[in-house]
């Protein structure tokens, strides 16, 4: 796969994964699995706060406001330990959808675009030996580790991909 295909995917997958549709969602389907706790103790006053400010600035002032309230509803529907659970989700999914449509997909499209200069300066050809015919292994079917080369401008090192895989252990 070319790294224009995988940025543009990952892109995509971003961009939908936090949609707020598909987000709220997903929330409102983790409330369906996770189901009520009995709460015997009462909220905190920091809780009352953290839960009017998230009403105002998710409730009123985002553009997500409708998703918000489709989920509180929900929540109120099924008690006390849900609601808190909801005011949760929806701070983080605010951080999320937000933090993605501002700076997640921007940096990729980015990266796209400088693509091309890359593929003309001469510093972005990867070749990998898997494309090479390879010996047979002791197992049919296994094929033996592959390494990616990179140009000397970028890298001056073979990796082995499950170096890669593992985050660079």
């Amino acid at each position: 796969m070319d790294e224009r295909t995988l940025l543009r995917g990952y892109a995509d997958l971003m961009s939908w994964l936090y949609s707020p549709k598909a987000y709220y969602g997903r929330c409102k389907a983790y409330l369906n699995r996770a189901g009520s706790i009995s709460e015997t103790r009462s909220s905190t006053l920091s809780e009352v706060g953290a839960l009017l400010r998230t009403i105002w600035h998710v409730g009123v002032l985002s553009r997500r406001r409708r998703l918000f309230w489709q989920l509180m509803v929900k929540a109120m529907l099924r008690g006390r330990s849900q609601i808190r659970q909801a005011v949760a989700l929806a701070v983080k999914g605010e951080h999320l959808i937000l933090f993605t449509r501002k700076h997640v997909v921007p940096r990729m499209e980015r990266a796209l675009a400088e693509i091309p200069a890359e593929i003309e300066r001469g510093s972005i050809s990867i070749q990998s030996d898997c494309e090479k015919p390879q010996a047979a292994t002791a197992f049919p079917g296994l094929r033996p580790a592959c390494n990616l080369h990179f140009p000397a401008a970028r890298h001056a090192k073979e990796l082995p991909l499950s170096t890669l895989s593992r985050g660079g252990d």
